[in-house]
């Protein structure tokens, strides 16, 4: 190998500007391992060269993303997957990743029209030599995948590094001073990815990959892995610099610098949102139904209203809410690891769970909006309710998440997998004289869920899997766990739920956010705040005669008590704005000086005022709530009052909807969307549920 060795200056480094810190990076490698980065002889039959044209390097770029998608084609056709520690990558996802960061990579251009990309030439060049080799095994191709991934990561975001801190003309001279320290960080971070390409081309190499034993591959991913780890050392060096020299700039004021870091600094931004995932477009499948069929199709199905749920959800959601986990560490990695997995979300009662919940589905629909063919959403609420016992029903909950992946609207195509068996199912029911086919359940489901994801990712979010059924929701995980391992695309998965031990032990070593105080603590103060305000604003507290220093006192003290608990909060501030009992300042003081430490405590409080109402109000009350905790389906507001509408002695009473939650002391609230009274809380019912009089069978007895 070394009598083939080329000089820098035959392979024309030395021509290039001195601001070319990768003609630097080359400089300082030695003889072997810069023969080993002469990747433009291999593939074209000529020298690489810092002169390149722009077309040329255009020309690169074009080459790698034809690449990727042929060897996309293969992952796909060969369903292709390799393990990375205790994580099972998808390789076509990370090819995926490699055409996000070429894309981004060509957007500098048109931003920066200053800096030339050409200095970034030769490690392209190397990326598409790599994609060229011919590997046949599918573990020492995902590690190849994994480190052109990471590759065209660092390309593209040091690309605008060195923009954004390196080509500006009137810097300072401490300035100076920072700038050549970075100067030297990038370098230093150049001739590590160079070195890295390097030593993968003698382990990667077309001429010998096909000889190279197991044990060689992994002695290669091994030998591989310690150039990584200097790959990151030399990024966080890089990283620390730009920080020291972005507080320089701020210091100074230049405000030429700041609108310019500014401009490309939204760019790097972008770099760190996760890639978007794409599915194959609806409007070029065929699946031989007409509407009327499809709308058919889609009643099977599943007739759960999962977007008029998710409206009344968010009927009361307060803006920016949840913006921490949207920023945690865990959801990041889950939305951009190139591996199926399982993101849990717990947490005690009362912390806002289903509302968090809600923000991640709105996050991704809007992060997803103005991606064409986007991976589909598929989600459910969970409840439990007598009434509503599909919300609750593994078999219901996956016929659902089916109907959505498949397709939600009767005048597009359904996925073929659906349809497909969908027409086998209903061809044997009519052979059998039977008018719909027998309804899917939860290992049907799944089969079909899997046929999906042969060719398209998706996202998978299920909200409360405690409020189901608790023998059967094992099913559920099981399920959920099956899909994750078995898809061939990637697909996410999204759960919440309390710590019940079924679902801790199933989950517990998957992915996890534990909603703590510390966590949520923004979005209780900014609840609490906009309540307290709201009940001012709005004559409920006090008729609105609220001190701006009482106002500060009401929520600084219901901040420091929540413990992250928006329903024990919410639940104080009802009882503050109870007209019939505060009626002073002096009222408030007190209440807040002895406010109860929990839900049990509060609902205690609020049930000690149910049962010293008039005798009439309370009965209204006891059997209201008892009718609901029963129905075996849902009561419309008419028949609920109506239900209810006695006295003591069994004569008819005048009763209004606002008459009937008055008595029940806001334990009940109104479902706007279904117009049905339900509990305001799933702790309500838990909470009744406990109490002496309200077992199934008195409350059967008594309905």
């Amino acid at each position: 190998m070394a009598e083939r060795v080329r000089t820098s200056s035959q392979m024309n480094v030395s021509s290039r500007s001195a601001e070319d810190l990768w003609s630097k990076a080359v400089d300082a490698l030695d003889n072997e391992d810069r023969f080993c980065i002469d990747f433009k002889e291999e593939v074209d039959g000529g020298a690489y060269s810092g002169d390149l044209i722009p077309s040329d390097r255009l020309a690169i770029l074009k080459d790698v993303l034809q690449n990727v998608d042929e060897k996309k084609r293969i992952c796909m056709d060969k369903r292709w997957k390799y393990k990375k520690g205790n994580k099972t990558i998808i390789i076509r996802d990370q090819l995926e990743k490699v055409t996000d960061w070429v894309n981004k990579f060509k957007q500098i251009g048109d931003i920066a029209v200053q800096y030339d990309p050409a200095h970034a030439a030769l490690p392209w060049t190397g990326i598409r030599f790599f994609l060229q080799v011919t590997v046949n095994d599918s573990q020492t191709f995902g590690a190849m995948v994994d480190g052109l991934e990471m590759i065209s990561d660092l390309l593209t975001r040091y690309t605008i590094f060195e923009h954004l801190y390196l080509q500006e003309a009137t810097i300072g001279q401490m300035e100076n001073s920072l700038k050549e320290q970075l100067t030297q960080a990038i370098t230093k971070l150049y001739i590590s990815i160079l070195k890295y390409l390097s030593n993968a081309r003698r382990y990667y190499d077309r001429r010998t990959t096909a000889r190279l034993a197991k044990s060689i591959v992994k002695n290669a991913e091994s030998t591989v892995g310690l150039h990584i780890e200097a790959i990151l050392a030399e990024k966080a060096n890089v990283d620390e610099c730009a920080r020291l020299h972005r507080s320089t700039i701020a210091s100074g004021h230049q405000t030429r610098i700041l609108e310019r870091l500014q401009r490309l600094g939204d760019l790097l931004g972008t770099i760190d949102e996760p890639i978007r995932r794409s599915a194959s477009e609806v409007s070029k499948i065929h699946d031989a139904l007409q509407r009327q069929e499809r709308q058919a199709m889609f009643n099977w199905l599943s007739r759960t209203q999962h977007k008029q749920y998710h409206k009344t959800i968010g009927k009361d959601f307060l803006q920016q809410s949840g913006q921490w986990l949207m920023e945690h560490p865990s959801f990041t990695e889950w939305r951009g690891d190139s591996c199926s997995s399982i993101l849990w979300l717990h947490g005690i009662p009362g912390s806002g769970k289903t509302k968090l919940v809600y923000a991640v589905i709105e996050f991704l629909n809007e992060r997803c909006a103005n991606v064409p063919a986007s991976a589909p959403l598929a989600f459910f609420y969970c409840v439990r309710n007598a009434s509503e016992p599909e919300r609750a029903d593994p078999d219901e909950i996956f016929r659902s998440i089916l109907k959505q992946l498949s397709c939600t609207r009767s005048d597009i195509p359904v996925r073929e997998p659906m349809a497909m068996r969908y027409k086998t199912l209903k061809d044997e029911a009519d052979e059998e004289g039977c008018e719909d086919p027998p309804r899917l359940n939860v290992k049907e489901c799944v089969e079909v869920i899997l046929e999906l994801l042969d060719e398209n990712p998706a996202i998978i979010i299920i909200d409360a899997l405690d409020e189901c059924d608790p023998n059967r929701r094992h099913e559920i995980m099981a399920a959920l766990q099956t899909i994750t391992q078995s898809a061939a695309s990637v697909v996410k998965v999204f759960v919440s739920s309390r710590d019940d031990q079924d679902i801790r032990c199933r989950l517990e070593n998957s992915p996890n956010i534990y909603i703590q105080a510390r966590t949520n603590g923004e979005d209780i103060q900014r609840f609490i705040e906009t309540q307290v305000y709201q009940a001012v604003r709005e004559k409920r507290l006090l008729s609105g005669n609220v001190s701006g220093e009482l106002q500060n006192h009401i929520t600084n003290t219901l901040i420091l008590k929540a413990q992250g608990m928006f329903r024990w909060a919410s639940l104080q501030i009802q009882n503050l704005c109870d007209a019939q009992r505060i009626k002073h300042e002096q009222d408030i003081r007190e209440e807040l000086g002895k406010l109860p430490r929990d839900l049990q405590q509060s609902y205690d409080a609020i049930y000690s005022r149910i049962i010293s109402a008039g005798p009439t109000s309370r009965i209204v009350a006891e059997k209201a709530m008892k009718w609901i905790l029963c129905a075996q389906r849902r009561l419309n507001m008419q028949e609920l009052i109506a239900a209810v509408s006695t006295d003591l002695h069994g004569h008819h009473i005048t009763l209004t909807a606002t008459d009937l939650l008055d008595m029940c002391c806001n334990l009940l609230i109104i479902d706007e969307e279904a117009k049905i009274f339900r509990f305001a809380h799933l702790s309500v019912r838990e909470y009744l549920e406990s109490r002496d009089g309200y077992n199934e069978l008195e409350i059967n007895t008594l309905v």
